[in-house]
C-alpha cells in the first residue's frame, strides 16, 4: 500500500513540475499556414497551406530540424528513435519519445502520458529522468 502511495506521489509531483504535452494530429485549420515537426518521425514533416495537410519527407538520409524548419543533418539536432513499445499492463514507469529527447512518455497504471522536460533538459535514458544535455551521454 505504501509504494503504491509513493508511486501516486511521484506521479503528482512529475505531472506538476512538467507541461504535459498530449500530442495530437495537426489540424492546419488551426494551426495556419507554415512547417510543422512530425511528433512520429524524425524524416519526415507536415506542410500546411491554405487549411489543408500535406505529409512531407525529407530527402535522403536527413531529419526535420523543429528549430530552423528545414531538413538537415541528423548530427545538428537532436532525433533519436528508440521505439516505445507501449506501457505494461499496471506499468508507472518513464520511457523516452521516439522523437524528440526533450520528451518522454510516462507511463501511469497501464496508460501513456506524453511529457516535456523543463528548457535545457532533456530525458536520460539511465535515470529515467529529465536531465542536463552535459550529464546524458546518450538520448
Amino acid at each position: 500500500m505504501a509504494s503504491n502511495y509513493f508511486s501516486f506521489l511521484i506521479i503528482c509531483f512529475t505531472l506538476a513540475m512538467f507541461k504535459i504535452a498530449l500530442q495530437g494530429p495537426i489540424s492546419c485549420s488551426s494551426a495556419g499556414d507554415g512547417v510543422y515537426e512530425n511528433p512520429s518521425d524524425c524524416n519526415k514533416y507536415i506542410q500546411c497551406n491554405g487549411g489543408s495537410r500535406y505529409d512531407m519527407s525529407c530527402p535522403g538520409k536527413l531529419a526535420f530540424n523543429k528549430y530552423t524548419k528545414e531538413c538537415d543533418y541528423p548530427a545538428n539536432m537532436q532525433c533519436f528513435k528508440v521505439p516505445f513499445a507501449g506501457c505494461s499492463s499496471t506499468g508507472d514507469e518513464s520511457h523516452p519519445n521516439p522523437s524528440d529527447c526533450n520528451k518522454y512518455i510516462q507511463c501511469y497504471k497501464g496508460k501513456p502520458y506524453d511529457m516535456s522536460c523543463p528548457d535545457g533538459l532533456i530525458f536520460n535514458l539511465n535515470t529515467k529522468m529529465c536531465d542536463m544535455l552535459d550529464k546524458t551521454l546518450q538520448c
